[in-house]
């Protein structure tokens, strides 16, 4: 089973996605309540703190300060959803490449992990047949279906 790479190595180890991930984010659903969750994990294997915000700039801010001590991280978006960064090879657009066993998830922003749950602790019990995001729950049938980049992780 391939373990989640945690923010702290994603933000070290890959560049276009640190570039990315530091550049504030723009939503453009609009809703009633906070956009932004700031879910923090402490330890490994322990659980979920999260936090919501209404502007990205607190959930990064939030992030650079836990960032040294915190285990895992990340910046959910509760109002939209985020493809992956684009980069340009060779005069072609493609999506960043993921670490293996990793796949995008459109509402944590990054990189994830997606298992089978009974019971995820953001939302509940679940149906334990279907794949789910570590950090959000969200369904791995309910994300857009992004073509894997041909390029090795991380990219160069």
């Amino acid at each position: 089973m391939t373990k989640q790479i945690r923010l702290r190595s994603l933000l070290k180890q890959d560049e276009i996605y640190r570039q990315w991930f530091m550049k504030p984010a723009v939503i453009t659903i609009f809703h009633s309540s906070a956009p932004w969750r700031l879910y923090v994990q402490a330890e490994e294997s322990g659980p979920w703190a999260r936090g919501d915000t209404r502007s990205y700039a607190k959930a990064y801010t939030g992030v650079k300060l836990r960032l040294p001590d915190a285990h895992d991280m990340a910046i959910h978006s509760k109002a939209q959803r985020f493809r992956p960064p684009v980069i340009k090879v060779a005069g072609r657009r493609m999506y960043s490449p993921m670490p293996e066993g990793h796949d995008w998830c459109e509402l944590c922003r990054r990189p994830t992990v997606f298992k089978r749950f009974r019971k995820h602790a953001a939302i509940g019990f679940v149906d334990p047949e279907e794949l789910r995001c570590t950090i959000c729950g969200i369904r791995k049938e309910a994300l857009t279906k992004y073509p894997r980049s041909a390029m090795s992780w991380p990219a160069k």
